[in-house]
């Protein structure tokens, strides 16, 4: 059971991935940080394009918007499809 829904993650994963690298002409997939934790690192660590996010309203993601505005990184509420949010860095 723990294998197939570990599968099923790496597949969702990989889905989000790609939809993302696609839509926004991503060359490298490492310019892609799926996630809170992930977006707030590459946030301190890279220079940052934009931060996708599923509901600009969500209370869990007012730190990440305020600082990506503090930064004056652009915020835009996409199907980010189970992930919070997703940092793009710039390439």
């Amino acid at each position: 059971q723990e294998k197939k829904e570990n599968k099923m993650f790496k597949t969702k994963k990989k889905y989000v991935m790609d939809k993302v690298i696609y839509e926004f002409q991503i060359k490298n997939k490492k310019n892609v940080r799926l996630g809170i934790g992930e977006g707030l690192r590459a946030m301190f660590r890279s220079d940052i394009d934009k931060i996708l996010v599923s509901n600009i309203n969500n209370s869990e993601l007012e730190f990440i918007i305020s600082l990506a505005r503090k930064k004056r990184v652009t915020v835009q509420e996409y199907d980010t499809e189970d992930y919070s949010c997703i940092t793009l860095i710039r390439e």
